[in-house]
């Protein structure tokens, strides 16, 4: 819940003029800017849509993430959503702080660990991510 929390939370903190107008644009700049494009020649209403993905893009992998049969896709978007921003602010892009890639790149292996599937143990038929398994495990040895 912790790690939804995160997603939902920045995601609603980027749904405010400032994001769609100048820091989601800063940030399209870096993704495209490897392929020699620039954002600044586009119209402010394309760069306001395509900064608006960013925390749609976030929204969704929260939702994903608390929903079982979304949870698969919703880790996809998440490596794809944070291999962006590593590309965004890394030396390619932004060149920002290595604290920022690291940041991501944690999120990556976060997503991949907490929220891979794991084949179902002979007690139930759902697979789990590894973090329900531990949560489910711990229940079951404090009524033993």
């Amino acid at each position: 819940l912790f790690v939804v929390s995160i997603y939902f939370h920045s995601a609603l903190s980027k749904l405010d003029y400032g994001f769609l107008h100048q820091h989601g644009p800063l940030l399209l700049s870096g993704i495209v800017k490897p392929f020699g494009l620039s954002p600044h020649d586009w119209p402010e209403t394309v760069t306001a849509g395509l900064s608006l993905l960013m925390p749609v893009g976030e929204l969704l992998v929260a939702i994903g993430l608390c929903i079982p049969r979304c949870r698969r896709i919703a880790v996809i978007t998440a490596v794809c959503m944070h291999l962006l921003l590593m590309l965004a602010v890394g030396p390619f892009g932004l060149n920002h702080e290595w604290g920022v890639l690291l940041w991501n790149a944690h999120f990556i292996g976060q997503a991949i660990l907490l929220w891979r599937r794991v084949e179902p143990s002979s007690e139930s038929s759902v697979e789990q991510p590894v973090a329900e398994q531990r949560t489910l495990a711990a229940d079951r040895r404090a009524h033993v």
